[in-house]
This record gives C-alpha cells, structure tokens and sequence, in this order.
C-alpha cells in the first residue's frame, strides 16, 4: 500500500511537470476558440492511453516476477505454487493507477479553462505552485528514498548472509556425485538377507560400471530433507532416566559411503566387508558425537546401545568428521553409522562418484545396472549432489531474491520520485534559470542549483 502510494505521487509529479510545459499550449489553443470540453476530451483519452499501457506493462513485469520467484522458491517451500496474481488486487490496482492518471492528466485543462489566455501566455511558465505543496511533495520523495535505504540495506545484508551461507563447508564433497533413491517392496524383500544381497549386487554392478569411482548408499542422505533419529545410551555413562540419554542422526550405511562422499577418516577404521550380521556389532561416530560424549578420553572401543534400552550393545570403531545434515546454517550434531548389514534400511539413497564432472550422465547406466538385479523394483528420482546443496538453501535464496527484488522497485521508485520532483522545479523556475544564464551565470552553477534542489529530498 506504501509503494502504490508513492507510485501515485511519483506519477502525479511527472504529469504536472508536463502540465507546467504545456500551459502556453493549451492557452494558445484557448484563444484561438478551443472549447474547454474538446481539451478535456484530448487530456482524457491521452491519460487513458498512458494508463492502459502502464498497468500492461505493469501487469506483464507481475507476470514475470512471479514466474522467477516461483522458480527460485524451488519446491522446498511450503504451498509457493499457490500463489498466483489475484484478480481482486489487480483490479484496484489497475483503478488507483487509471484513476491517477486521470486526475493529475486533467488538471492541465481545467486551469486553462479558468485561467486567462493573455495572462497565461505572458507569464509563461511561472511558478503558481505554493511553497507548502512543494514542500509536501519533497517530504513524501524523502519518505520514498528513506524506504529504499533501509529496503537497500536488507537486501544487502541478506545477499551477504546467503554469500556466506552457500561457502559453508558441509563436511562432505558434493562435486561429482550423483544420488538415487530406492525403495524395495514385496514379500521377495520381507527379511533383511535379502534385502542385503540385493544391494550388494547392485553396488557390484554399479561399481563396475565405466564412469564409476564409487558407490554406496545410505538410510539418510545429508541435507536430503530426510532425517533419523535415535536415543543413544552409554554403556559406561548410564544415566538414572534412560530418556535423558542424548540422541543423534542415525545413518545405515554400506563400506564405501564415506569414501564416495569423501567424508574424512578423524580416528579408528571405516566399516568393511567383514561387519555383517554375524560379527561384532560396531558403529562409527562423529566428531561432535566423540567430543560430547567422551570429551577427554578415547572414544575407540567405547560401547552404547541405540534405540531402546535392550538393544544390542556396539563398539565404537571409528571416528568421522561432521556433517551437516539438517541444512547449512543449522548447528553440527551428534552422528552414528551404522552398517547396513547390521541395520537394514529399504528405503535408501544411492550415492555415486563418477570419474567425471557429469555425474548426471550415469543415470541411465545406474538405472539400467538396478533393473538387471530386478526388474520389478522402482527406481526413484535421481538427482546430483550439487543440486541437494541448491535445493537446501532454497528458502535462503527465496527471501534473498525477495528483498533484492523489493530494493530494486524502490530503488527506481525512488529516482522516479526524485526526477519528477527536480523536472517540476525546473519547469517553474525555467525564467529565472533563463536569467541567470543571460546574465553570465556559468552552466556548472546553474547545473549545481538544479542538483541541490534535487538532492534536498534525498
């Protein structure tokens, strides 16, 4: 309601401006028999004109900013493509706008048919606006400009905010990686045996694939939107209420995820062939996890159960850095994997390095090596790691472009504002300027007198 209001009297100081030079115009044409009514006719098709082309343009610039938001929003954002244009704003919109225009387009004609021809064509283009109005319309282009700023300085400090956020180091490489979700179903893959040889098979086909480095999955895929999470209870810290024990991000995960994703190795091993079902039953932590728990001592060997009380004791064998799951600008937490042998997940995300720098190329290849395990799964979307990252920061990137785009429409409000303002004053004192140059006035002072006037409101 601000900006429509500051758009009515950045148009209504272009208008007069223009009225102003047309004056001797419309007295001239007075004195030669015109009919008041025929100027009115003139001014009211010229003011429809300019504003039936404004709310068009106006309408097409609504159209295609909310096309570029709904596309910047992503699909993170709850209900965006809900928003659309709405005909009941649009319309007052359009009625202010026309309204406007036709008020402030029509004064010229009702002062030249009040006014005396003579009169006017003798005074010319002398001032007869009166101090209090010009001081209005310079307190309201200092209302418009003062906006702008503060609009000017949220979005840049919410450009450099996103600047930062998207330097974030995540705890993990996502250049060059690819990443498949996939969800086994049927009694074929009731039991967990068969759950683990089916993707055993289908990493060995995948890894062997040309443009393969590496290949895993993983339960939970970081900053996936997908998240896990358990109780953990110390074996040698137990606490009197069990559900006081911290919780973590519970990851089931295949050898090779930490190598794929390159997530770096702090302390103890990564899981290997040998942990499945019937071995010892091992887990690997995070730094945050190691550094909580057991601050001052080496977590290596260390026990806990995850999960209800009577769950089955794991030895820690392992200690990885941090990773951020929930999003960029969340805090680092505590992180447990855990085998995928020993924890089996249907619903998993296939992570992929490939030896290239297209890791989308891989994906009718991927898609094919899993329909040759089993035909009858589904495969679902697929989409690189890179864009994970894009999509996680969508909501910061949203708010960002929001404030930027309304900076940008006050910014040029603003100018509006300040150029109908300096245009009207010229207009009024163009005799006196005139003077001023005959009488030797360099073009650098008058050029100055017409900036600080300019410049005031601003």
């Amino acid at each position: 309601m601000l900006f429509r209001s500051i758009a009515c009297v950045n148009v209504s100081n272009l208008l007069l401006s223009l009225a102003l030079k047309r004056r001797r115009e419309f007295a001239l044409r007075a004195s030669l028999g015109a009919r008041s009514g025929r100027l009115v006719r003139q001014l009211l098709t010229e003011s429809l004109l300019l504003s039936c082309v404004g709310s068009a343009l106006g309408f097409g610039l609504a159209w295609a900013i909310l096309r570029a938001v709904l596309k910047a929003g992503g699909t993170s954002l709850p209900r965006l493509h809900d928003v659309h244009l709405d005909a009941g704003v649009l319309g007052f919109t359009v009625l202010v706008c026309v309204g406007s225009s036709l008020i402030f387009g029509l004064l010229p004609a009702f002062h030249a048919r009040a006014a005396d021809p003579a009169e006017a064509l003798n005074e010319g283009v002398r001032s007869t606006t009166s101090a209090r109005r010009l001081r209005l319309k310079n307190a309201l282009v200092a209302a418009n400009v003062s906006i702008s700023l503060v609009l000017l300085i949220a979005a840049g400090l919410m450009a450099k905010s996103f600047f930062r956020l998207v330097h974030v180091n995540p705890g993990l490489s996502s250049k060059g990686v690819l990443t498949v979700s996939v969800s086994l179903w049927g009694e074929k893959y009731a039991k967990d045996p068969e759950v683990v040889n089916f993707y055993d098979e289908a990493l060995r086909k995948i890894s062997a694939l040309p443009g393969v480095a590496s290949a895993a999955l993983t339960s939970q895929l970081p900053l996936g939107g997908n998240m896990d999470r358990y109780g953990m209870h110390i074996v040698d810290k137990p606490r009197e209420n069990p559900e006081n024990d911290p919780s973590a991000d519970r990851y089931s995960i295949t050898p090779d995820y930490f190598r794929t994703l390159r997530i770096p190795l702090l302390a103890g091993r990564e899981f290997t062939a040998e942990d499945r079902t019937t071995s010892q039953k091992v887990v690997v932590i995070s730094e945050t996890f190691a550094k909580s728990v057991w601050p001052d001592e080496d977590p290596i060997g260390k026990q806990l159960r995850i999960g209800g009380t009577d769950s089955p004791v794991r030895t820690v064998v392992g200690i990885v850095g941090d990773v951020l799951h929930k999003g960029l600008d969340a805090e680092h937490t505590m992180q447990v994997y855990l085998p995928n042998t020993q924890f089996t997940d249907t619903d998993v995300v296939l992570v992929i390095r490939a030896k290239g720098d297209n890791p989308g190329a891989l994906g009718t290849d991927v898609r094919r090596a899993m329909m040759g395990v089993d035909a009858q799964q589904p495969i679902g979307s697929e989409m690189t790691m890179d864009e994970v990252l894009h999509a996680s920061v969508s909501r910061q990137r949203f708010s960002a472009l929001l404030f930027a785009a309304f900076a940008l429409c006050g910014a040029m409000m603003a100018a509006v504002g300040i150029y109908g303002v300096v245009s009207y004053s010229v207009v009024q004192r163009i005799q006196e300027i005139g003077i001023r140059i005959a009488m030797g006035a360099p073009a650098g002072s008058v050029f100055g007198l017409i900036l600080r006037k300019g410049m005031q409101p601003a």
